[in-house]
């Protein structure tokens, strides 16, 4: 990592260095933007202070991968939510003939391994591969479908081309390493790229989940998260050491996807519905995330009733018409809902439809405003002459052209935002 000398702000040599090349997108799923001191993760600490860095600021929901893959909003990709309201779709429709037997399951053991077979069995025989049934209560699973049923590599996962789309219309041999086709544990993403990741490859993605983990189960600032922070940051220097060997130049970009914020409180949210009157399928039907509560009206009582048992909820809020223009959320559909309620940071939604009704510690998916929901980035290439830490966020899209910028590659026209370089 020698070589760089002192310039003006974002100053880059475009003078592509011949021979083998790598450019190496690392999305460290749950990088808080504070992570990165040098007692918790000193290789990337060092790394920051040797090139471009900040924190990012992702788009509004849980997975903001259209962000930095394709450069896009919410609204323009299907993004912000993992589930829809999709009845004809749904490749849960079949379960509905076993709901009778299935309201019987006791709860526990017995339940988490019926929810795992019908996972099983939903992978198998429909085309959502990568599907999973979650904690969704069993009679409204037919309601609602996974938003994707494709993989960020395939060239149906959005109407927009993403990095790996330009890659394979230019000829430029990629490799990702992502959930769920592959375990994105540290570990196991490290055998394999070790194994896998050589010329003629010039990009390559690699997803690691360890933090995320953690840090939902046990909260950001724990020691199980510092010890967890600690093993990738040495992962990641092995893999750049290992690679160093193979390449002439390595470009290496570190994201988070999101941050992680600390669970203060709980809100059941289900409970204040039902003591209000209001209960699935009686003219309305609900979708509870971790930190949001999705719904759908089919009576316009139903819907005057909610918005008024929301209204006095403390916690959360409705969101308006100005969050929906300013998060982009303005869908040409209401397969995500008619209505959204978000909660406050901090605030976890208990019970839900993915953790159920087991507490976490942490918890993502909040207003992407909040600091603590906000990632670090780290952009490092030898062709960046001047170090320099950016001090205010950063839109999370800039991320997709400044890729493409490293892969010699034409920022296409729809994309609305600059590269960081």
């Amino acid at each position: 990592m020698s070589g760089m000398t002192l310039g003006t702000p974002l100053e880059i040599s475009h003078r592509r260095i011949q021979g083998r090349s790598l450019t190496l997108l690392v999305m460290v799923d749950a990088l808080r933007h504070d992570y990165l001191i040098e007692s918790d993760a000193p290789f990337l600490y060092h790394l920051s202070r040797r090139a471009i860095s900040g924190r990012l600021q992702p788009t509004f929901g849980f997975e903001p991968d259209g962000a930095y893959l394709a450069g896009l909003y919410p609204d323009e990709c299907d993004g912000g939510a993992r589930y829809w309201y999709n009845v004809q779709r749904s490749p849960f429709r079949w379960i509905r003939y076993l709901v009778p037997a299935l309201r019987f399951c006791p709860r526990g053991v017995p339940e988490k391994l019926i929810r795992k077979l019908l996972t099983f069995a939903v992978r198998r025989t429909t085309e959502f591969r990568y599907a999973t049934v979650a904690n969704i209560p069993f009679d409204l699973l037919p309601y609602f479908a996974p938003v994707a049923s494709h993989s960020p590599f395939d060239i149906s996962f959005s109407t927009y081309p993403t990095i790996f789309s330009f890659c394979s219309e230019n000829g430029i041999k990629w490799l990702a390493h992502w959930s769920p086709m592959f375990k994105t544990r540290l570990s196991a993403g490290l055998e394999r790229l070790k194994s896998k990741l050589k010329p003629p490859i010039r990009f390559a993605f690699w997803h690691i989940s360890d933090l995320d983990t953690v840090g939902h189960r046990y909260g950001p600032c724990s020691s199980e998260c510092k010890a967890a922070l600690q093993r990738v940051d040495a992962g990641i220097r092995k893999l750049f050491i290992h690679l160093e060997k193979l390449y002439d130049r390595i470009d290496l970009i570190i994201i988070g996807d999101h941050g992680m914020v600390e669970v203060r409180d709980t809100l059941d949210v289900q409970s204040v519905l039902h003591k209000a009157g209001i209960r699935q399928g009686d003219g309305v039907l609900y979708f509870l995330d971790s930190t949001m509560a999705r719904f759908w009206f089919f009576e316009e009582r139903m819907e005057l009733a909610v918005i008024s048992v929301l209204k006095k909820l403390r916690g959360g809020r409705i969101l308006k018409q100005e969050d929906l223009d300013r998060y982009h959320l303005n869908y040409s559909h209401n397969r995500f809902g008619d209505l959204f309620f978000l909660a406050n940071p901090g605030v976890l939604i208990l019970p839900n439809f993915y953790q159920g009704t087991k507490p976490v510690r942490g918890m993502h998916g909040y207003v992407p405003e909040c600091p603590d929901q906000q990632s670090a980035f780290v952009i490092y290439a030898p062709s960046i002459n001047t170090p320099w830490r950016i001090e205010q966020p950063v839109d999370m899209r800039r991320i997709f052209p400044t890729v493409l910028r490293l892969l010699d590659i034409e920022r296409p026209l729809h994309c609305g935002v600059q590269s960081l370089i």
